[in-house]
């Protein structure tokens, strides 16, 4: 006998029937005509069967869930504080005071042009930071970015990192060049 949980009217029902001799269940769920060119569009993209993209994007979502749950989230926000202080906070520089041979702390600014009018002798020294923290605007591309591309634009900011951290890895790009020289 099936299962049934009701969702709104327009996502529908989902039908759990029961697990097979190989241990599976089957799922069904109802979508709209647009819902269902989006999975099958996006299915494409991997090269996937819809079947298998729905699997793959439910229980990956799944996980997501489990692993950000107050259980397990504490192994995430570690990292994720490590990545936020990094993209909002203002940096603290620090130089070595030649004639004491001590740590001097320096006052990061966004940028040094000008700033010879707001400085004084007292102040801690001038220091430009590249690159700097991200300005509002920047942090509001950020979070519509995250929110618009999930789990893939964070791929995309870890690939970005590490091309960043380790340039030399990976392939290096074809030169078009090559292809329009004369023998």
């Amino acid at each position: 006998m099936a299962a049934r949980a009701k969702k709104s009217a327009s996502t529908a029902v989902t039908t759990t029937e029961p697990a097979s001799k190989d241990g599976t269940v089957t799922m069904s769920v109802r979508m709209t005509e647009a819902q269902q060119e989006l999975l099958v569009r996006a299915a494409k993209l991997r090269n996937w069967t819809p079947t298998h993209f729905l699997r793959v994007a439910v229980l990956e979502r799944a996980a997501h869930v489990v692993n950000a749950s107050p259980e397990y989230v504490a192994n995430l926000a570690v990292s994720a504080m490590s990545v936020a202080r990094r993209l909002v906070e203002q940096p603290t520089a620090y130089t070595i005071e030649p004639d004491a041979w001590g740590k001097v702390q320096m006052q990061v600014v966004s940028d040094l042009v000008g700033f010879d009018k707001e400085y004084s002798p007292g102040d801690d020294p001038p220091v430009e930071i590249s690159p700097r923290e991200l300005s509002e605007k920047e942090w509001d591309d950020f979070q519509r970015a995250a929110r618009l591309g999930g789990a893939e634009f964070l791929e995309l900011v870890i690939a970005a990192a590490r091309l960043h951290l380790s340039p030399s890895k990976g392939p290096q790009p074809i030169d078009p060049a090559q292809f329009s020289e004369k023998e």
